[in-house]
């Protein structure tokens, strides 16, 4: 019985030892598990440019309503948004000074017309009288003297009314067309100069806007081409729009080019100086082939840009990561420019990047 016992023990340790053995043994046939990326393989493409530039809304036409005599406002009729008619009053100076002037030069008129007809009746009857031989020559001739006088003093007062009613005229202004006030800039009381913008008056049913361009894309802005125009206030909706002018001389103030821009489907909406953002869809330099990536495959170091790019390995589904420092160029709708550091064909890895390292092994994914 003893024998038996200990022949049975040997036997289970020795079965014990075999099972830990073989836990400890690595398990074959087990592979690497590979951190899956997706790629893109870098070629040669055009590249269209949309580049969005900052305007102002304006009125196709706009007139500037002035005085062309100085003085005090003493009425004002012109409400920013106000339809106006043609003819209609818009804004009154003080004219009393003016209006006594006139009122002196009706009185000297009367006057003059009431010597100019005694002088006329005293020369018929004299010359009457001369032709009956029954007054002196000299007598006719000082009547028609006295005529002449007073017909050219009569003159002289119809014509020094007619400027004094013209030089009243002045201050009184009347809009000359039909029209939206967009701008009154003054009030009443208020002293003015001649000249100075009393009202400004859209008088086009055109809105063009108005941006800035830089130099280095300005000479790709042509008459004629297509844009598109959105407003912040107004939400989820966007306008065509079409370049009717670029200027050829910089603007002083923002030191770009000013380039006009009509809204082709303007509604009420919009109105004169209301903030727009204009995109342009400008093709690249010259229309030449050039390398796009993604723009969330380019990454920014320290210093330079860089990408990662994938070698596949003899397995065409795994490969080796590498980091490659790129030079960029203009960012574009489908991705970065890429000037300097790649080639055709090499494959530049598009998702999974944050998690991968220079060297790492990887599966890929189509």
């Amino acid at each position: 019985m003893l024998f038996r016992f200990k022949n049975t023990v040997l036997v289970g340790m020795s079965i014990t030892l075999t099972l830990l053995a073989a836990c400890s043994e690595e398990p074959v046939g087990d592979t690497e598990t590979l951190r899956p990326v997706r790629y893109q393989a870098v070629e040669r493409q055009l590249s269209n440019q949309q580049l969005s530039f900052t305007g102002v809304t304006q009125a196709s036409i706009e007139t500037g309503l002035s005085f062309r005599q100085g003085g005090t406002v003493i009425s004002l009729n012109a409400t920013p948004g106000e339809r106006i008619k043609k003819g209609q009053l818009i804004a009154e100076l003080d004219s009393r000074d003016v209006q006594l002037k006139y009122d002196q030069k009706s009185l000297s008129l009367e006057k003059a017309k009431v010597t100019e007809e005694t002088a006329s009746s005293k020369l018929t009857r004299v010359k009457s009288l001369y032709e009956n031989n029954t007054v002196a020559i000299g007598e006719y001739e000082s009547a028609k003297e006295q005529y002449a006088n007073a017909h050219a003093s009569y003159e002289s007062e119809k014509r020094a009314l007619g400027l004094t009613l013209r030089e009243l005229s002045y201050y009184t202004l009347h809009s000359p067309v039909d029209g939206i006030v967009l701008a009154s800039d003054v009030s009443i009381n208020e002293n003015i100069q001649a000249g100075e913008v009393i009202a400004l008056i859209q008088t086009g049913n055109e809105l063009v806007v108005e941006v800035g361009i830089p130099e280095q894309y300005i000479t790709r802005a042509k008459a004629g081409q297509s844009a598109t125009i959105q407003f912040s206030s107004i939400a989820n909706t966007s306008f065509i729009g079409e370049i009717t002018e670029v200027a050829y001389t910089i603007s002083q103030e923002s030191s770009t080019y000013p380039v006009t821009v009509r809204i082709e489907n303007a509604t009420s909406a919009i109105r004169p100086g209301m903030p727009a953002l204009v995109s342009f869809p400008f093709d690249s330099s010259g229309n030449e082939l050039q390398m796009i990536v993604p723009l969330h495959s380019v990454s920014k170091g320290a210093v330079d840009h860089y990408v990662l790019v994938v070698e596949a390995s003899a397995n065409l589904n795994e490969g080796v990561v590498h980091k490659r420092i790129v030079k960029i160029g203009k960012m574009t709708d489908a991705g970065f420019e890429i000037l300097e550091g790649l080639t055709p064909g090499e494959k530049v890895i598009t998702a999974g990047i944050s998690s991968l390292n220079d060297g790492m092994k990887v599966r890929l994914l189509k």
